[in-house]
């Protein structure tokens, strides 16, 4: 079996998402993924099963400040 893949995504707020899926359905050529929308901060990855992701993401995380986004 092939190893898993992960991203590391935020979801929009439901507000934003409506807003953008709407503007989306009006652009020929455009799609919205079924999982709503989202700002991609990792894209896809392996990762070894004896590290604990969540951990190792936490500790990476108190390494940055908190930034806010305007869409």
């Amino acid at each position: 079996m092939a190893d898993p893949y992960y991203s590391l995504q935020i979801l929009l707020p439901t507000e934003a998402d409506r807003k953008l899926q709407r503007w989306s359905e009006d652009m020929p050529g455009t799609s919205w993924p079924s999982w709503g929308g989202h700002i991609t901060l990792l894209s896809a990855f392996t990762w070894p099963d004896d590290v604990d992701l969540a951990a190792t993401i936490g500790a990476v995380l108190q390494h940055h400040r908190a930034f806010t986004l305007r869409l």
